[in-house]
């Protein structure tokens, strides 16, 4: 049997190179799932911050963790040393600082990528590396801990060095989604995790030394400073015509003033998707689908009480607002940091009668008493690519319809095609929607071409929906829109709080 090298670490103990050994797999563990949370604000930018984008991203990460398992446990049996751990941090060190380096050329040739697919190559290329690395730390530790006692308890040695790399990955979840993310911008987060893998790589190489540094493990060093260097020197690629920009817990946010053909106009980005706009000197609408707030003053001579379901850019609630100045107008938007945005860049705090709730919109809607509300809009729909499943069943419609007034008026921007192929999610919201209400009509954008998918504006009522006498001539030339027949939803099953495949659905609409 060929005998094992043994360790010639002479500055530790063997109590102090397990607390060691401990504390490396506590902060790598970490490091992958920092490394994964962080990079799905890199990744909704260019995908959406949808299901796919999220699965494609866990997906990567578990199989780089998987294979890092294994490698890492090939390579500690062909050589049980202490300096195998300092190469994989300086290594992998080196490819968390060149994430922010590779983004900014990958986003731009992501964008012709598909939103299925897309997601998981480009896990591959940013993370799959660096995860891979990090992920063979646990193994190496776990025989190298054995080691330290003489191979006598090796469950033991297992055990402790799998509970504190989950630990690990459990502090950096919940520091990350609620500290990190929120504070600092994600390249300096980066910067952060690839610090943090450099002073761990530091500490191994001048406290556990096990013979001289290799020539592996100067070239992982080497490589690691160079990397370093080039994030630094990188170019800093901002988003034209951005006055604002944050990471939060759910959003990247983006505030864009004079972008190309909308001149003083200021819009609302939510990851990629254009969330709302008005004009800077005015707070006008300028997106077309907008305009549909005026449904309230075509079927309402009064309103007391109005609700909607997603800020957006907040222009619908405060022309609402403008149009009925007596009317109590609630805004429900989970996001509170675009609350902030709204009252800083589009005029909140210029209605007082306008009222923000940082909240779910199904959660806000149980606590209202039923009948509150004349007139409820729905436009918490992300885009095409995301859809939150809860708010399209017909359990939330039956909650709606509770919390309209008798003569109340549900309306929700929707987007998707009126009829064709890519039609099937709206058909199954149709569906729902005529389990609750019998009156409904929708609105689109592009009435002359029904088969594109676009901003639906559909209205349900228990009351029959009849326009008020001697509108507008502007606002008639917009209620033309209407479609004169709805599709047959014969056969098309109902979405229910058990049953919402809305992901697959939106799936097939965007292929």
């Amino acid at each position: 049997m060929k005998p094992q090298p043994k360790s010639n670490s002479v500055r530790v103990s063997p109590r102090m190179e397990r607390f060691l050994l401990g504390m490396t797999c506590f902060f790598s563990g970490g490091a992958i799932l920092i490394i994964e949370l962080a990079g799905n604000r890199l990744l909704a930018p260019v995908f959406g911050n949808s299901l796919y984008t999220w699965t494609g991203l866990i997906s990567i990460i578990l199989l780089a963790i998987s294979t890092g398992d294994y490698l890492g446990g090939w390579m500690v049996d062909r050589n049980p040393r202490f300096v195998l751990i300092r190469r994989v941090l300086f290594a992998a060190a080196g490819f968390v600082f060149l994430i922010p380096v590779i983004i900014p050329e990958l986003a731009h040739q992501a964008e012709k990528w598909s939103l299925l697919w897309g997601p998981l190559l480009a896990s591959v290329i940013l993370f799959a590396v660096p995860a891979i690395l990090l992920a063979t730390v646990t193994p190496m530790a776990i025989r190298l801990l054995s080691r330290t006692m003489a191979d006598q308890h090796i469950g033991i040695s297992a055990g402790t060095i799998g509970m504190l790399a989950s630990l690990g990955s459990f502090s950096g979840t919940l520091l990350t989604g609620f500290v990190l993310i929120p504070m600092i911008g994600v390249t300096e987060l980066y910067w952060v995790v690839g610090g943090l893998l450099v002073a761990l790589g530091l500490v191994h190489a001048i406290l556990l030394r096990d013979g001289k540094h290799d020539a592996v493990f100067v070239v992982s060093v080497v490589f690691c400073v160079g990397a370093a260097v080039a994030t630094f020197f990188a170019e800093k690629n901002g988003i034209p015509n951005a006055v604002f920009q944050k990471d939060d817990f759910y959003h990247r946010i983006t505030v864009l003033e004079n972008m190309p053909g909308r001149q003083g106009e200021r819009t609302l980005v939510l990851d990629n998707t254009l969330e709302g706009s008005q004009t800077i000197r005015d707070g006008d609408v300028t997106f077309s689908y907008q305009k549909y707030w005026r449904l309230s003053e075509a079927f309402f001579e009064h309103i007391h009480r109005a609700v909607f379901f997603g800020a957006g850019a907040f222009t619908m609630p405060e022309q609402l607002s403008k149009r009925f100045p007596e009317a109590t107008v609630d805004v429900v938007e989970i996001d509170p940091e675009v609350i902030n945005v709204g009252r800083k860049f589009f005029k909140l705090n210029d209605f007082p009668k306008v009222v923000p709730q940082a909240m779910d919109a199904r959660r806000f809607l149980r606590g209202e008493p039923d009948g509150s509300y004349d007139f409820i809009f729905g436009d918490a729909y992300h885009g095409t690519q995301y859809v939150p499943a809860h708010l399209l069943t017909r359990e939330f419609f039956q909650l709606v319809d509770r919390k309209l007034a008798p003569d109340g008026i549900y309306a929700m921007n929707f987007i998707g095609a009126f009829e064709g192929r890519k039609s099937e999610l709206f058909l199954h919201v149709l569906a729902t929607l005529r389990s609750v209400f019998p009156e409904i009509q929708v609105y689109p954008d592009y009435p002359y071409s029904p088969e594109v998918p676009q901003n639906l504006i559909i209205v349900a009522s228990q009351k029959s929906l009849s326009y008020r006498p001697e509108l507008s001539q502007e606002l008639n030339a917009l209620l033309h829109a209407k479609m004169k027949t709805l599709p047959s939803t014969e056969g098309i099953g109902m979405l229910s709080d058990n049953y919402c495949p809305v992901e697959y659905l939106i799936a097939k609409q965007i292929r």
